[in-house]
């Protein structure tokens, strides 16, 4: 089924992505990080996998999903506790760091380059409110709220998102991938200390 969609005449056949989620495993989030049927972006077949087996993507789903059939999809996902989604954000971020760090050429290319940019800048922003939000949204705060010498490669990073096909065959500009590196510990350091800020604030 999925070659036969992806051999569409049809412009988002091949940038189709998600995962298939039995509803029993869905509903609560202590079912995450179990594999799941998963076709990763540009597939034509399916491979086992927990990418979307996550609490974000609960979170999403229960508050703010759109139904284009069936259920309401906040019936289908257990209330999540804020302090839950906090705390698997912290992980990814620093997680994704480790892995940067270990091998950064993985991120060496205009697309990952652009998208760890956005991405920690989303993330920064999701800590900050409570909840999940666009690229385009923890773009424009992460402009607003960092310090200033970050806004160019913020704009760069958000101009550069267009064709991804394209820009992960790419090298990325070398100077922004050195600011990249520097700018996700710089992320991650604020977000440690938003963390223990909101701990010594709880009652």
């Amino acid at each position: 089924m999925h070659q036969r969609i992806y051999n569409l005449d049809c412009e988002w056949a091949q940038h189709l992505e998600g995962s298939y989620f039995p509803k029993d495993i869905l509903r609560h989030y202590a079912q995450q990080g179990t594999p799941l049927w998963y076709l990763d972006h540009g597939s034509q077949s399916l491979i086992q996998s927990d990418h979307c087996n996550t609490i974000v993507v609960r979170w999403v789903v229960r508050e703010q999903g759109v139904a284009l059939a069936g259920a309401n999809p906040a019936t289908l996902v257990d209330p999540i506790p804020v302090a839950m989604l906090r705390q698997e954000i912290m992980a990814a971020m620093t997680g994704w760091w480790q892995q940067i760090q270990a091998d950064p050429a993985q991120i060496n290319n205009r697309f990952y380059q652009t998208f760890a940019v956005l991405n920690y800048s989303r993330m920064l922003h999701d800590l900050h409110t409570g909840s999940t939000g666009s690229k385009r949204a923890g773009a424009e705060w992460a402009k607003a709220t960092l310090a200033p010498a970050w806004a160019g490669l913020i704009d760069r990073a958000w101009a550069g998102r267009p064709n991804p096909a394209f820009s992960v065959r790419q090298p990325a500009d070398p100077t922004d991938f050195q600011l990249t590196l520097a700018f996700i510990p710089y992320v991650i350091s604020l977000a440690t200390q938003s963390t223990k800020d909101l701990e010594t604030s709880r009652p």
